[in-house]
């Protein structure tokens, strides 16, 4: 009898304690909308916080997303002006999302597809009151990030827990790429402690590159694979100072000097033989809007996914520009659902393709980064033809 009595105890015990920790897990790790949670389909939990709409849909199982936006909007707030973020590595989004909503700006995010918990592409459509999100949607190598250095600028640059998972004879290239891509760096690493984290051959490399910098240590957060221990969020200066190229096939001696504070952002340029500013005519100077975003051609190179190809040439639609303007792919600025022009006068200097929208949407409708390179040397040789023909 008192054998009975105990194991009904214990069941009652047993189911009581189960449906309660179901109802924590439930409220803790999938709190949000139900339509929105059950439309993403997941079968595991995520790494990182999955957010739509500004709202939390499920808490990830990574180090804690919340406080580490809280560190990196320190530095964001020091912004008064529309700022370009771009995010290597952004897993579900998360810091993008929670930036493009808090801030104006253009939120660029690099993403490998084959490690998604889910679709970045999915979760940016999703993303419904956001119109400031682009996705490349690739396994970024240091080669690439390389090539990106010398044609984009980015006010803040985020590699959160990245680098360690680059090739042990990459990771340095990639760091070294990642400082000449801004001016503000956010780099987190895990400490050599956590034995457990992937990686392990380069992270103290990575600390020691650290160092070596300028930095401030902005965050410290609980890590994941080793509670014990906690990874390092810096804020590292930036190296970049000059673009040196639009176009894939820019046979011109111009580059332009960047010049971005807290407050403006604008471009000045001039020959690359004449590095002394000082001594270039003030009249010579041609200071130039900087837009926020990132070039088509390398939003095509790098295997652009969000926005949609329709929607770009939707947005290029509704671009009315000046009768003087240049519409090439080498200066329309993706921007999120919509674009913007970089007009440079000198672009036209080089000489115009003989129908330039054309070549605009071949390079859109370019499905690799090979035939956009195709498009983009068809459209050079044709701009000297051009040149040639009316010079």
């Amino acid at each position: 009898m008192k054998r009975v009595i105990f194991s009904t105890l214990f069941l009652i015990v047993f189911a009581i304690t189960t449906t309660r920790l179901i109802r924590f897990y439930n409220q803790k790790y999938h709190r949000g909308s139900s339509s929105s949670s059950s439309r993403l389909q997941l079968k595991h939990r995520p790494y990182q916080d999955i957010i739509i709409n500004n709202k939390l849909i499920v808490r990830g199982h990574g180090p804690r997303c919340a406080s580490r936006y809280n560190a990196i909007k320190s530095v964001l707030d020091k912004f008064k002006r529309p700022i370009t973020v771009l995010d290597i590595g952004a897993a579900s989004g998360y810091m993008a999302f929670r930036i493009a909503h808090d801030y104006p700006s253009t939120c660029v995010m690099v993403s490998d597809p084959s490690h998604e918990d889910i679709s970045l592409k999915k979760l940016c459509k999703l993303n419904t009151s956001l119109d400031n999100v682009v996705l490349l949607s690739k396994r970024i190598s240091a080669k690439e990030l390389k090539l990106m250095s010398q044609r984009e600028h980015f006010d803040v640059v985020l590699a959160l827990n990245v680098l360690h998972h680059f090739p042990k004879k990459d990771w340095k290239e990639a760091a070294e790429s990642i400082l000449r891509l801004g001016d503000c760096i956010i780099i987190e690493t895990p400490p050599v402690e956590d034995k457990r984290t992937c990686g392990q051959g380069n992270i103290s490399g990575i600390s020691e590159f650290i160092q070596k910098h300028d930095n401030t240590l902005i965050a410290k957060t609980r890590r994941h694979t080793s509670p014990n221990h906690f990874g390092k969020m810096y804020l590292i200066k930036g190296t970049k100072k000059v673009l040196n190229k639009l176009n894939l096939f820019d046979y011109s001696n111009i580059e332009y000097d960047i010049h971005c504070t807290f407050l403006n952002r604008f471009l000045v340029r001039r020959d690359a033989n004449n590095s002394n500013m000082n001594a270039v005519p003030a009249k010579s100077l041609n200071r130039l809007m900087f837009p926020k975003g990132i070039s088509l051609i390398t939003f095509k190179m790098l295997n652009g996914a969000y926005p949609t190809k329709n929607m770009i040439k939707e947005s290029i639609a509704k671009v009315i520009y000046s009768k003087g303007s240049v519409l090439l792919p080498e200066n329309i600025i993706i921007q999120g659902r919509d674009i913007a022009l970089f007009d440079d006068s000198t672009i036209s200097n080089n000489g115009r393709p003989k129908d330039s929208l054309q070549f605009v949407y071949n390079v859109i409708d370019a499905d690799d980064a090979g035939k956009v390179f195709s498009v983009c040397k068809r459209m050079a040789d044709d701009c000297a033809i051009q040149k040639a023909i009316t010079s």
